[in-house]
């Protein structure tokens, strides 16, 4: 396995090992785009330790920061966490199971198997 893939894995692991930086994390899923402020609202916890945090997960190439004016704005990065992800699965999964991964996400894509997908994300029987 490639040395790089095991370093960003464990710092994206370890980012992710705490609870509060987890729930900043899902919070960013949820709302896109968050500033400090609207963490601190949302958390309860004091600015500086959502700072702390957001730091923590921006070494860890999990968030990444933009600033508008005075102020900045925190949101997942999505095309990092894409090549982690793609690495980790090259890097691990077989090619049969790549393939059949692909398969699936094709056919997902193709609404063959999304139709079947009940509202509540289940798979109907």
């Amino acid at each position: 396995m490639n040395e790089d893939l095991v370093d960003n894995l464990s710092k994206i692991i370890k980012a992710l090992s705490s609870p509060l930086r987890l729930r900043i994390v899902l919070l960013l899923l949820r709302y896109e785009k968050l500033s400090v402020s609207d963490l601190v609202d949302k958390t309860g916890e004091a600015q500086s330790l959502i700072s702390h945090h957001l730091s923590v997960l921006r070494e860890a190439g999990i968030v990444k920061v933009e600033e508008k004016g005075r102020y900045r704005y925190y949101s997942i990065d999505k095309e990092r966490m894409k090549e982690v992800a793609k690495e980790l699965i090259l890097g691990i999964l077989d090619k049969k199971t790549r393939e059949t991964i692909l398969d699936f996400l094709i056919d997902l894509l193709s609404n063959k198997v999304g139709s079947e997908v009940q509202k509540d994300g289940e798979c109907g029987s």
